[in-house]
């Protein structure tokens, strides 16, 4: 029997799930004009008829038993009214009450609004379910506005010249320079596998965020990678954070509620299914491939991010302000291994792309 879902184009064969043409072509122009309350209207009507929203104090969501019957994966209570596990052979769904993240296989995606329990049931806001799970879950619901084949990748080395980024005054590490080295070792990996792949910059030049944008667009990339290190006054603060472009009327990761500039439609949100796709298969590589600290598949309206005519993430590759980290970063191997499953997390998505299409 194949699985309901398939996350890894490598581990199994998704099962195409059919909807009428004429429901695919509503959808492809709603995306494409950008026309944001008639996407979710169509989505709410067309995508997924077997999950229908509700509203709940003022929210549009969905409940969870809906969609894991939608998903044919068996649902039990772990915690009675606290905690739900979603599942199936080949991927699980962790699920708590209260907390604005999930785990997909482990792996953290954080949530535009906190997970709603209602009348012994959770449920999940309805834009999270339409942009930050199904595309992960099942993205071939999304064919109609499906990318072009992966051919041209865009990679942004942070920072440069006189922005130097996090710094950390025990070690002198700098992030433009981390940034820079990275970015070209995971150029030197998706050149050999065969993409085009542009660097933003070469050196150590200062570039603002938007002509860092425009370069990306001049090029035609079919991807967009911005590579980042992070720091925190805390030195304990660790781990591997990759970031989408928010959706529209949700609040980025770091705030609880919704701003003026959350209700703007962005060029970025015309590619909000593939966004979480990329993202999370980043974030998946690069935590099970170093066991680093997950600190998950998160949102923000980065201006790098914000004019982006195709799918793109900004990735923090750890904090230059961990002692252990900093110190794993003087290494040259280390830096490899970040820039190798950086690329492999960018096969993994064009894989599965190339499947959907």
């Amino acid at each position: 029997m194949q699985p309901a879902v398939g996350l890894f184009h490598s581990e199994s064969v998704s099962r195409t799930i059919h909807s009428r043409d004429t429901a695919f072509g509503i959808l492809h122009t709603a995306i494409r004009l950008g026309w944001v309350l008639w996407l979710v209207i169509v989505c709410h009507c067309t995508l997924s008829a077997a999950v229908q929203s509700k509203t709940i104090a003022g929210r549009e969501v969905v409940s969870l038993p809906d969609v894991s019957s939608h998903l044919g994966m068996r649902m039990r209570w772990v915690e009675k009214g606290e905690r739900i596990s979603i599942s199936n052979k080949w991927t699980s769904i962790d699920i708590r009450g209260k907390e604005r993240h999930i785990l997909i296989n482990n792996i953290k995606i954080s949530l535009g609004r906190p997970v709603l329990f209602y009348r012994n049931q959770l449920h999940i806001d309805t834009l999270d379910w339409h942009f930050s799970l199904l595309p992960i879950l099942t993205p071939q619901q999304f064919k109609p506005s499906k990318p072009g084949p992966i051919k041209t990748i865009v990679i942004d080395p942070g920072h440069g010249g006189k922005d130097p980024g996090a710094v950390d005054k025990r070690t002198g590490l700098q992030e433009k320079n981390l940034t820079l080295d990275v970015s070209k070792r995971i150029q030197q990996h998706l050149t050999r596998a065969g993409y085009r792949v542009v660097l933003t910059r070469e050196n150590d030049t200062f570039i603002a965020l938007e002509d860092r944008t425009i370069i990306a667009n001049r090029h035609k990339a079919d991807l967009f990678l911005s590579i980042h290190f992070n720091s925190h006054a805390d030195g304990s603060a660790q781990g591997i954070e990759t970031f989408a472009f928010t959706l529209i009327n949700h609040p980025s990761t770091a705030r609880s509620t919704p701003v003026k500039s959350d209700r703007l439609h962005a060029e970025a949100n015309r590619h909000d299914p593939w966004n979480a796709l990329l993202g999370y298969h980043l974030q998946n590589r690069l935590i099970r491939g170093l066991s680093e600290k997950d600190r998950g598949l998160k949102r923000a309206r980065f201006t790098v991010l914000r004019d982006i005519r195709c799918p793109a993430a900004l990735i923090e590759l750890g904090f230059v302000s961990h002692p252990e980290t900093a110190r794993k970063l003087q290494n040259a191997n280390y830096r490899g291994q970040l820039a190798q499953n950086v690329a492999q997390g960018v096969i993994d998505y064009a894989g599965r792309i190339h499947e959907i299409r």
